[in-house]
């Protein structure tokens, strides 16, 4: 990366990334390194603030930040930051209307929401120095940035509101706003569209992860078509630099139980079942690959219900606790079966073919997305049809025997993703925040 001008050293950033625990998801952490790390080439010496929830957990993993409260980022995209839940109590006509109402203050007349905010958390009893904090980064920053992210969506609707409240603050005070790696959609919900309407075709530049569904999603709300990228996913550069010389021999496993991915109990018993028999088959020792960690439950919990009646060779290792470490398990596989989106992502990018379950559209079209960025990679697979158990054997089968023949073309595909977002980065620095910037 282009090193930084005299004229660009310094300044101060505030970065808020896609998970506000900062290690609780290895692909958010990896994303996040990756905005730390170009946002250091470009700004050495930068005052960098970080959004988080977990100020002293932050400092000891990440300690050339400064950890910033984010609960004021999480008010200003709340639909009831100033009246709180005592709105949702009145009927819906009522509440709805209350509700365009703060969100026109908030918008028109920040400094009128600003006050009316403090006198309601002070007469609740809540912190209002951290509720108006977000406002002061802004208004004291020269620009703004959302890093990699796949938090535009309907499953994530109240982050996604966040998101686009702060972007919005930071337009309306004439800030220069981009945002990098982002994965954004599906989204039907007619306010989140709405909302996404209004601010988006404003950001000054959007670098998309991927190219399926995230673009023409931005035509339809009227981004202009130079006004966005596809870049690929913000995690590939970190992994794709563990990439083994020689393709691994084991089967990386991964499943994601959680409220958003939909995968329940009898799924994962009989995708359990098949990569049991997989496995068997071919004397593969099966690899863990956790992505989400201390948060219940924890991919590690659910990997161990995966492969319990396996009666090979089993590494589960509940000590990984970093990406580097996550794609150093990577790198001993030939194949990764995962529920995961991230855990595919670390797969393809050290050149090894995935077969991804999904049980709903959220994860249906991140995998897709996916696969259509690493050609001939990734088999995705919807756990909760019918035919899910042949369709699952039959994918890792096909991907067993084609690995080192997709091997070489996945991983210049990864290069090249590594390098178009090192470009567009710089490319976005130089044109719209040559000196100091602010990073959410």
């Amino acid at each position: 990366m282009t090193s930084a001008t005299a004229a660009q050293r310094g300044g101060t950033v505030l970065v808020d990334p896609s998970g506000y625990r900062c290690d609780r998801n290895l692909g958010d952490m990896a994303m996040l390194v990756a905005a730390l790390s170009r946002l250091d080439a470009w700004m050495p010496g930068a005052r960098v603030n970080l959004l988080t929830r977990d100020v002293e957990r932050t400092s000891q993993v990440l300690p050339g930040v400064q950890p910033v409260d984010a609960t004021g980022r999480d008010l200003w995209g709340s639909s009831h930051p100033i009246c709180g839940y005592s709105a949702k109590r009145l009927p819906r006509p009522f509440g709805l209307v209350l509700e365009q109402v703060e969100g026109r203050i908030r918008r028109t007349s920040p400094g009128t929401f600003g006050a009316l905010l403090k006198l309601a958390r002070t007469f609740r009893g809540k912190d209002v120095d951290a509720t108006l904090a977000i406002e002061e980064l802004i208004k004291n920053a020269t620009g703004l940035i959302v890093s990699g992210q796949g938090g535009i969506n309907d499953e994530f609707y109240r982050h996604a509101l966040g998101t686009l409240a702060i972007l919005e603050r930071a337009q309306r005070q004439g800030r220069p706003t981009l945002m990098f790696g982002q994965g954004i959609g599906p989204i039907t919900n007619p306010k989140l569209k709405s909302r996404c309407r209004e601010v988006l075709p404003k950001v000054d530049h959007i670098c998309l992860r991927e190219s399926q569904f995230g673009p023409p999603f931005l035509r339809s709300i009227g981004v202009p078509e130079e006004k966005f990228t596809v870049t690929g996913d913000d995690a590939i550069e970190l992994s794709n630099s563990f990439a083994s010389e020689e393709i691994g021999t084991g089967l990386g496993v991964n499943v994601r139980v959680a409220r958003y991915s939909a995968v329940n109990a009898l799924q994962v018993e009989e995708m359990g079942r098949q990569v049991t028999r997989f496995a068997a088959e071919l004397d593969a020792p099966i690899i863990g690959l956790p992505v989400r960690r201390d948060c219940p439950p924890d991919d590690n919990t659910s990997i161990r219900e995966l492969v319990k009646d396996v009666r090979g060779q089993v590494s589960l290792n509940d000590t990984v606790s970093t990406p580097e470490q996550l794609a150093e398990q990577v790198s001993r596989c030939r194949v990764v079966v995962t529920g995961s989106y991230h855990a595919g992502v670390f797969a393809l990018s050290q050149g090894l073919p995935v077969v991804g379950v999904y049980a709903q559209e959220y994860y249906r079209q991140k995998f897709l997305g996916l696969a259509e960025m690493f050609p001939g990679g990734l088999t995705a697979v919807d756990i909760a049809a019918d035919d899910a158990p042949q369709e699952l054997g039959t994918a890792l089968r096909s991907a067993w025997s084609m690995a080192e023949e997709l091997r070489p073309r996945l991983l210049a595909r990864a290069s090249e993703q590594a390098s178009a977002a090192n470009r567009a980065f710089e490319a976005c620095m130089q044109r719209f925040l040559p000196a100091q910037l602010i990073a959410c």
